[in-house]
């Protein structure tokens, strides 16, 4: 089982005992690595294909990708493909990405409606949630659902929050079929 969690936190900590503190590069650099790998057999794996994919990333890179972070991003990379995990990048980039921004206490939400957000709506949410958990900053990534009939749904972490239709209807339909249990029935 890939534990995401594990590869974040001894990637984040060789990004700061460098003598500074690089992991806003890194993480950007790791962003820059998902579309070249992308395009890869998502079955590379062991020391030869390792090899080859540095060659690749690096020239993807080319003069821009010299910082430490950026190093530290690579070898992250390139030892993931060495444990043949490199099905989980994913998973460890959004790792990566919440412990980062937890430190600069910043909330990731994603934000599910039917159609997209005004930006006055948006300004709203953000200023509540930034409220509710003390943040200095909220990011918002959304997505279209069309099944939730109207309203949103936030999703922070493992909290959910549903202004959705469809969240109130079924709420409706729970309470409703309490009710009629408690009575007995109709």
């Amino acid at each position: 089982m890939f534990q995401g969690d594990r590869w974040a936190d001894a990637f984040l900590a060789a990004c700061r005992t460098s003598g500074g503190d690089c992991t806003v590069e890194a993480l950007d650099a790791l962003k820059a690595f998902i579309p070249p790998l992308s395009h890869l057999s998502s079955r590379i794996s062991g020391v030869n294909d390792a090899i080859r994919l540095e060659k690749i990333l690096r020239s993807a890179l080319g003069s821009s990708g010299t910082g430490q972070g950026t190093e530290y991003a690579l070898r992250f990379v390139v030892l993931l493909v060495r444990k043949g995990q490199t099905k989980y990048l994913n998973e460890a980039l959004q790792a990566v990405e919440q412990r980062i921004d937890a430190k600069n206490g910043v909330v990731s939400v994603n934000v599910e409606s039917i159609r997209p957000l005004d930006t006055d709506l948006q300004e709203k949410i953000k200023a509540g949630l930034k409220k509710r958990y003390g943040a200095r900053d909220v990011r918002l990534a959304f997505q279209i659902v069309p099944e939730l009939l109207g309203g949103y749904r936030l999703r922070i972490g493992t909290e959910l929050i549903d202004s959705s239709l469809k969240g109130q209807i079924q709420k409706m339909a729970r309470e409703l079929h309490v009710s009629a249990a408690s009575d007995g029935g109709y």
